[in-house]
């Protein structure tokens, strides 16, 4: 019994990604280098999760410093985008003279 051919298709996923901007393709080709297999597919999919839940912006500055910099870790790249957008959406404390005093 024969196997199938393997086609060397693009993944949707990495079709998204791939569409996105040089910089990305850059981090996904970095990803696909340095992580084998199943690892990359895994690591491609997460990065596209970011593209689709982060904004534009934070998400391209972390890649490309990512890129810069050989980072493979997708957790290091998300700190990477938190930091930059922490200001913007996680506001844990108005700024008040006194922290003590209470709302009238």
């Amino acid at each position: 019994m024969e196997r199938p051919q393997r086609t060397a298709e693009v993944p949707s996923e990495e079709r998204a990604l791939l569409a996105a901007g040089e910089d990305v393709v850059a981090y996904v080709r970095l990803l696909k280098q340095r992580l084998p297999g199943l690892r990359a597919t895994l690591a491609i999919r997460r990065l596209l999760a970011f593209m689709r839940e982060y904004p534009e912006q934070p998400f391209r500055e972390a890649v490309a410093t990512a890129t810069h910099y050989g980072l493979i870790s997708l957790d290091r790249l998300e700190g990477l985008i938190l930091r930059a957008i922490q200001a913007d959406y996680f506001v844990l404390h108005p700024t008040r003279e006194d922290p003590d005093e209470e709302d009238e």
